[in-house]
C-alpha cells in the first residue's frame, strides 16, 4: 500500500470517516449536503457496520505493537496523521 500501513491500520481512517458520516445522518436527519428527510441507510446496516468497524479497532488495539512493528518506523505518525485527516476534512466541508 501506498502508506505503507498494515492493511488492519490502513482501513481503520477510512471507515471512521463513513461511520463518522452514517451517525450525523442518523444524528441530524439529513444528508451530509443539506438535503431534508434523508437520514441514511436502514437500521441494520448502522447495526452490521458499526460491529465490523469495532471489531477492526479492537483487533488494532490488540495487537497494536505487532502491526507497528511490522510497518515502518514512522508508522504511528502517518497512521495518526491519516486519521485526523480521513475524519477532520470531510466534517469541515459545509
Amino acid at each position: 500500500m501506498a502508506l505503507r500501513l498494515e492493511p488492519t491500520l490502513a482501513m481503520i481512517p477510512p471507515l471512521a470517516s463513513l461511520l463518522c458520516m452514517l451517525y450525523y445522518m442518523k444524528i441530524m436527519q439529513q444528508s451530509p449536503i443539506g438535503v431534508p428527510d434523508i437520514s441514511g441507510p436502514p437500521v441494520p446496516a448502522y447495526v452490521i457496520f458499526t460491529t465490523v468497524f469495532g471489531l477492526l479497532v479492537a483487533n488494532a488495539c490488540i495487537n497494536w505493537d505487532d502491526l507497528i512493528e511490522a510497518s515502518h518506523v514512522d508508522a504511528k505518525e502517518r497512521f495518526v496523521a491519516f486519521t485526523v485527516v480521513q475524519i477532520c476534512i470531510p466534517q469541515l466541508i459545509p
